[in-house]
């Protein structure tokens, strides 16, 4: 990315993309825009922490939004098992 060449991805983009690609993965009794936001942000940073640095860096969006593996979605899905047999 270089803004001075005109390729600079800017982050209000990326976060809208992560939603609807969540969003469209999403049963359709299940979909929730508020959701899809919070998933596709969890899938973005547990992408973005898991991989090594290097100067290439490949963006795959079938990676970002994978509900299997280690991935930001299955983290989401496993807290909220989890949550669900905690009583306070």
């Amino acid at each position: 990315m270089s803004t001075r060449k005109g390729t600079a991805v800017f982050l209000d983009d990326i976060l809208d993309e992560a939603q609807q690609h969540v969003y469209n993965l999403m049963k359709p009794g299940e979909q929730d825009l508020a959701v899809a936001d919070t998933v596709g942000i969890s899938g973005l940073v547990i992408r973005d922490l898991k991989s090594r640095r290097h100067k290439d860096y490949t963006w795959d969006w079938e990676v970002v939004t994978k509900s299997q593996g280690d991935t930001g979605i299955m983290i989401q899905y496993t807290h909220a098992r989890l949550c669900r047999y905690v009583f306070f």
